[in-house]
């Protein structure tokens, strides 16, 4: 057995999807709007997928409203000021292990209008939103698709459903693993993923191993069985 301090860090990309669904939201009123403006989908980067040709910055809010079913892929890291999908847009962001870093000045969206059927996978990458919300207009319908891109550390619990009920989201679909099951299904939260496992990342720090420890008023040592339920 061991003990000591160590810090967790969610797996890569995914997790900061996850959880920037619940935070406080701050629109910009200086944002300028770039459409993305092929159905069949394609690289970000290039001038031509969108509408003048202006490829979205940091000052940019990256609009997908085509509704159309396409991807958009990245080979460099990127940074706007927000995204909006909306109608019946379903995209999937293929960040070819790169970063979408949203400011967080716009209030990012997914579903923005009543009726909405907006969708967003993002796969192989991070989305870092600090400000997005899921479902906007008073029928819209926001679906997060989460791509773990495997199943590696757990990327979604307690804490985070605890959230995602305070903000009224309906459920989570994710391609990887999450832990915590017993408590997600107390809390009646639909939550469907791939594996259920407790690790919630790599461990950090020092400790001791080889020496016993407390859980609760129960001491453990070297040696001795434990008995779960769950």
């Amino acid at each position: 057995m061991s003990r000591g301090r160590s810090a967790r860090r969610p797996s890569r990309g995914v997790a900061a999807v996850a959880m920037a669904a619940f935070s406080v939201c701050v629109p910009s009123a200086h944002a300028v709007s770039r459409a993305w403006d092929n159905p069949s989908g394609g690289d970000w980067h290039l001038p031509g997928n969108w509408a003048g040709a202006e490829v979205p910055g940091i000052a940019d809010v990256a609009v997908f409203g085509l509704n159309a079913a396409y991807q958009v892929s990245s080979g460099t890291n990127i940074a706007v000021e927000g995204i909006l999908v909306s109608g019946t847009n379903h995209l999937l962001l293929n960040l070819g292990s790169n970063t979408l870093q949203s400011t967080g000045l716009f209030e990012s969206k997914v579903g923005h209008s009543p009726f909405d059927d907006a969708r967003l996978t993002v796969s192989n990458g991070a989305f870092l939103a600090p400000n997005l919300s899921i479902g906007q207009g008073g029928s819209a319908v926001g679906a997060l698709v989460i791509d773990a891109g495997g199943v590696g550390p757990a990327i979604w619990g307690e804490l985070a459903t605890h959230s995602a009920l305070q903000k009224g989201l309906a459920g989570v679909v994710i391609d990887g693993a999450i832990r915590d099951s017993w408590d997600i299904i107390k809390l009646k939260f639909p939550a469907c993923a791939r594996l259920i496992m407790p690790n919630a990342g790599e461990p950090r720090g020092f400790g001791e191993i080889g020496v016993p420890i407390r859980i609760g008023n129960t001491r453990v040592e070297t040696g001795d069985w434990l008995l779960g339920d769950d």
